[in-house]
């Protein structure tokens, strides 16, 4: 099985991670991290007083060691949304790629599912041509 996961390094996205590993077995189990550079929106760590860029391939490269540990093969790709709606890009690398499935991590309030799905979100479930999930992480 090819799953696609739409990372950020959000709880969100290491919850998609979780679920991918829990849905097939690991000999059966192909797993693509895609991280969007998305520069309409170009993510931010604020630590102390300064502000860096996120460094996107160590997020990504967090995410394998964490995938290599349970055993799971997988691969990181970095795309550069050029202007296009992040959704847009992640449903073309999950066509061009044949990925059997999509999993999406929702970091959003717990509320009415459909106000709180998010730009990204909604443009990939609405014109895939696959199919999709969409993990919340568990609030203790």
């Amino acid at each position: 099985m090819r799953i696609l996961i739409a990372f950020d390094g959000s709880v969100g996205a290491y919850t998609a991670i979780e679920k991918a590993c829990k849905l097939t077995s690991k000999t059966s189990l192909l797993i693509r991290l895609v991280y969007v550079v998305d520069r309409n929106k170009m993510r931010i760590d604020v630590t102390s007083d300064s502000v860096v860029k996120i460094d996107q391939f160590k997020l990504l490269r967090h995410a394998k060691l964490v995938l290599i540990h349970r055993g799971i093969t997988s691969e990181i790709v970095v795309k550069d949304s050029q202007g296009q709606c992040v959704g847009k890009v992640i449903n073309q690398e999950a066509t061009d790629w044949m990925a059997d499935l999509v999993i999406l991590g929702r970091t959003g309030a717990p509320r009415d599912i459909a106000s709180t799905l998010g730009r990204n979100a909604e443009s990939i479930i609405g014109e895939s041509q696959f199919d999709s999930l969409i993990v919340t992480p568990i609030v203790s």
